[in-house]
């Protein structure tokens, strides 16, 4: 086997067992590497950096690394929906909830999750739906890809009537 896969094994091992390892790890920046490494042809490297992404991401408890997972999804698509469901149970529990949704839309992160929607696959469609239950409808829907489109259309026909 290759080391990479090795170390990627011992990773998952560690990070299941406990909140404090799987921020350790992440706070080595190790996830978004584990995410790279998911997109390699090589078959063993690449089923164990998605074993350790599936096993260490739901115990991590910080903002910043899941943030950093769902940008590094750019490059792993496959890997998104692991990160929204842990920042979707983050956002539940945590006590600062609207300052962090708050970032993540300021960011302009909220509306690109909402543009992938469109195009997703089932897995993926899941995992935002279940993100987006944790902001206010209002939010999600003002995000929507054409939600301008509409809104204009709608100021443009009050025009018309007057």
């Amino acid at each position: 086997p290759h080391v990479r896969a090795i170390v990627a094994n011992s990773l998952a091992g560690l990070g299941k067992k406990s909140p404090e390892a799987a921020a350790a790890i992440a706070r080595a920046g190790t996830m978004p590497v584990l995410q790279a490494l998911s997109t390699l042809p090589d078959e063993a490297q690449k089923a164990a950096a998605d074993k350790a992404i599936a096993f260490i991401t739901p115990n991590i408890i910080m903002y910043e690394p899941l943030l950093e997972m769902v940008d590094a999804a750019q490059h792993a698509p496959h890997t998104l929906p692991v990160p929204l469901q842990a920042l979707a149970a983050l956002l539940a529990e945590a006590e600062d909830a609207g300052r962090l949704q708050a970032h993540f839309v300021a960011s302009g992160h909220m509306r690109a999750l909402q543009a992938k929607r469109a195009g997703a696959d089932p897995r993926l469609k899941k995992a935002i739906d279940a993100f987006n239950a944790t902001f206010p409808e209002e939010v999600v829907e003002q995000l929507q890809p054409g939600y301008e489109d509409g809104l204009i259309a709608r100021i443009g026909e009050g025009e018309e009537e007057d």
